[in-house]
């Protein structure tokens, strides 16, 4: 299967490893700046980009990659972490849309703290 892959964080970076490991092609990496606990960097992603031949980018917001992503054509994403909202007309160039990943509950929990503050909440 062809994906692209959007977000931060080093979880993203392993599934990267893991997706060509199984055989699927990662069509583009798409980045941005990462938050100061995050042990993965943008160049770390661009490194690895770089290292399997994958086109990679590291600009905002995702509209800015439009053309990017439209010439991957790339059959589904996977989203964790990205800094913004994917618009319905980047969704739309995946025949499968986007899995994204995301550990709070949305639109309440958006945000990098968002499991933190539902454990705050009792929730």
């Amino acid at each position: 299967m062809k994906v692209a892959v959007i977000g931060r964080t080093e979880i993203l970076y392993e599934l990267i490893n893991e997706l060509l490991f199984m055989g699927h092609k990662v069509t583009c990496i798409i980045t941005a700046k990462e938050a100061p606990e995050y042990t993965k960097k943008r160049n770390d992603f661009k490194d690895l980009a770089f290292k399997h031949g994958i086109p990679f980018s590291d600009s905002t917001p995702i509209l800015k990659n439009y053309s990017l992503i439209e010439n991957s054509e790339s059959d589904i994403a996977v989203s964790i972490n990205y800094p913004g909202i994917i618009p319905k007309s980047i969704i739309e160039l995946f025949k499968f849309g986007i899995l994204n990943a995301h550990g709070g509950d949305l639109p309440k929990y958006r945000g990098n703290s968002c499991q933190a503050w539902a454990i705050l909440n009792g929730e």
